[in-house]
């Protein structure tokens, strides 16, 4: 399987875990629906850029597909794959999706939805997009998901006035 996915978007390895790190806190500041937990985040960056074989994962590993700038990560994705509660049937989850914020009126976002549907291809499963966020933003992203795949339900959240 390649690690190249389409000219712009690559996996992240081992050597871009500390960066990736930096661009996934600072991009989960905004989209935050819970308190970030820094250690879960480095150990989830650390699995997923680890080397082939190094996971003690039946199947595949989570992984992170990123554009990088000359200077710094831009945008990211981040994939999983999960079991359905209904069956033994696996899809990949898209827990992370970020477009740096200068780069918001570029073509990222679209680049890296369709660079991930072509890891979906490449290991045969289907790929689930939740938008999950609280940035002003938020319709803009649901729009441009819904360009490039199909919708099948919604999110809603409920908060206690305890939290």
């Amino acid at each position: 399987m390649s690690e190249v996915l389409n000219a712009t978007v690559r996996m992240a390895t081992r050597a871009d875990a500390d960066r990736l790190l930096r661009f996934v806190l600072a991009e989960h500041e905004e989209t935050q629906l819970a308190p970030t937990d820094e250690e879960k985040i480095r150990g989830c960056v650390q699995i997923a850029t680890a080397p082939p074989g190094a996971q003690a994962f039946n199947l595949l590993p989570p992984r992170f597909g990123i554009i990088e700038g000359k200077r710094h990560i831009e945008a990211a994705f981040g994939i999983f794959p999960d079991e359905v509660w209904w069956s033994r049937a696996y899809v990949l989850r898209m827990f992370f999706f970020a477009v740096g914020q200068d780069y918001r009126r570029t073509s990222h976002g679209s680049t890296l939805i369709k660079a991930a549907k072509e890891y979906a291809d490449q290991v045969g499963l289907a790929l689930l997009a939740d938008i999950q966020s609280l940035e002003k933003g938020s319709q803009a992203k649901i729009d441009m998901f819904g360009r490039h795949m199909r919708q099948i339900g919604g999110v809603f959240v409920y908060w206690p006035s305890e939290c």
